[in-house]
């Protein structure tokens, strides 16, 4: 799977998601959790510091 932007994923990938997260509760739950953060990081910050973090996530 490429790195994309997560609200972009194609038809298969939509699929393959929902089935994953409709068996596993705990993947659900840390895909909620993960939105929400991303929300609240790009709502704080505005899009320049979530890409700024997301560089610094992904350079370490």
């Amino acid at each position: 799977m490429d790195l994309r932007r997560p609200e972009t994923p194609t038809e298969p990938e939509q699929f393959q998601l929902k089935t994953v997260r409709g068996h596993c509760p705990e993947i659900e739950a840390l895909t909620r959790h993960v939105r929400s953060f991303a929300t609240r990081l790009t709502e704080r910050q505005g899009r320049a510091g979530f890409k700024l973090l997301r560089t610094r996530v992904l350079l370490a």
